[in-house]
């Protein structure tokens, strides 16, 4: 078997799999071997078992914080593990089993190596997935850039004449507003940053969670005790590193 040599969706087979540790970090992963069957070409699926190439996947499954990250949710979602027990997990038989995985390429210290960055259901759509935002995300959009949503009057009937108001003698104080605080949660926050057809090129999901965590790590040691105010600091300073604008 050789190892694979290029980036794209592939359905791929189970023929290894275990629950190890990342290096100084010491967080769970579960690392599959996977060899890879059929690839996407961008219309339909097709046969890539003749190629014979194999690909390890590594799976970071907990933040630094202890929070589970979007790989445990697919891990849970592929091979039907209930998340209590790492040591359950890695007693399960997942040899033979069938799952999707999104092959890119990956550069550290120079060097450049294709990393699995996703795995779904071996019936997944493949590719990114186009994200919709919510209304509070939206809105925030627009107060970032500028936007304003056009005012459609009220229709309403011709109002009785009244006698024009009579000025006051004095004029009233004017009352103090506090500056308005820009803010989101931490669920809007995750969404905003994760407009992935709004990434830089060489961005990828393996990337964005790094960047996540670590932000979040900066940020404080207590993540419960964040305001909207920090969701929204996360937010920004990710999204500076990451969107094309």
């Amino acid at each position: 078997m050789s190892l694979v040599d290029r980036t794209g969706n592939f359905r791929a087979e189970v023929i290894d799999s275990g629950v190890g540790q990342t290096g100084k970090s010491e967080l769970p992963q579960l690392v599959l071997s996977l060899a890879l069957k059929e690839m996407h070409d961008g219309d339909d699926w097709v046969d890539w078992s003749e190629y014979d190439q194999t690909i390890t996947a590594y799976l970071v499954l907990v933040s630094k914080e202890g929070k589970d990250l979007l790989n445990s949710d697919q891990v849970k979602k592929v091979f039907g593990w209930d998340g209590r027990s790492f040591a359950e997990l890695d007693s399960m038989e997942l040899t033979g089993k069938m799952c999707m995985v999104r092959v890119e390429e990956n550069t550290y210290n120079e060097k450049t190596s294709m990393q699995v960055n996703w795995i779904d259901l071996p019936d997944a759509e493949p590719g990114h997935q186009m994200k919709k935002l919510d209304p509070a995300a939206l809105k925030s959009l627009d107060a970032k850039f500028g936007r304003k949503a056009k005012v459609t009057p009220k229709s309403s009937t011709p109002k009785s004449k009244s006698k024009a108001a009579v000025p006051p003698k004095t004029p009233p104080k004017s009352k103090k507003v506090a500056p308005k605080v820009e803010g989101c949660t931490k669920d809007e926050a995750w969404d905003f940053i994760n407009q992935d057809e709004l990434w830089v090129d060489d961005m990828t999901p393996a990337k964005v969670i790094g960047m996540w965590s670590e932000a979040i790590e900066e940020m404080g040691d207590d993540e419960d005790k964040f305001t909207d105010g920090d969701w929204f600091i996360i937010r920004e300073k990710i999204v500076k590193n990451i969107f094309k604008f």
